[in-house]
């Protein structure tokens, strides 16, 4: 469990400031970690869940949108795995 926290906890404090060795960075991640990935994607399209002790996608957490147009439209925020993260 400490693990997977830790794999989360590094692979943003270090890899969320690069922008074009990304994909070094998530190869080098799956190699050096215990943790399971699942296949497909890069790290960061994942988050540690405490209840399945398992790397589950962003998008599982993504709130459904509703629109509500009582205030102003430039107000509106569509919920994504982008925004969620």
């Amino acid at each position: 469990m400490y693990e997977g926290f830790f794999c989360f906890a590094f692979m943003w404090a270090f890899g969320a400031t690069l922008s074009e060795d990304r994909i070094t960075f998530n190869g080098q991640v799956r190699s050096m970690t215990k943790v399971k990935f699942p296949e497909g994607g890069m790290v960061f399209d994942y988050f540690f869940s405490p209840a399945t002790l398992q790397f589950e996608p962003w998008t599982g957490k993504v709130e459904s949108f509703t629109a509500d147009f009582s205030d102003l439209f430039q107000n509106l925020v569509v919920p994504t795995a982008e925004t969620t993260r």
